[in-house]
């Protein structure tokens, strides 16, 4: 018998004795669970008027508290955001998209992003 047997007995013996106690799940890298946006608002904007809304963002199932947001709008000559960007102003009749960005340190490619198409009506 080899002496380098005795050793490695007790190193496979160790990995089973860590992996059977669920260690395995210590070590393993964090997953990134589906990240989802939500508007919460309704589809119409009324011309001259603010008309409050929000986003909601979960990740993994687990509602991110004060996710860090950026908001754009395709034709600010239809309709803008207020300064605090929790209001829409209808300037004009007409449509607009609201584009709406969750800026998670943890996104290096793509940011998950949220279209959400708004109609300014009289």
């Amino acid at each position: 018998m080899s002496h380098f047997a005795a050793p490695t007995r007790l190193l496979l013996a160790g990995a089973w004795i860590l992996a059977a106690c669920g260690l395995n799940e210590v070590f393993r890298p964090s997953r990134l669970g589906d990240v989802e946006l939500v508007f919460v608002g309704g589809p119409d904007v009324i011309r001259g008027e603010q008309t409050p809304f929000s986003v909601t963002v979960t990740a993994g199932g687990t509602v991110v508290a004060d996710p860090l947001l950026a908001y754009a709008v395709s034709d600010t000559a239809v309709m803008q955001l207020t300064a605090d960007s929790t209001a829409l102003i209808g300037v004009a009749n007409g449509n607009a998209t609201l584009t709406v960005q969750f800026l998670g340190s943890i996104f290096t490619d793509t940011l998950p992003t949220l279209i959400v198409d708004i109609r300014v009506r009289p």
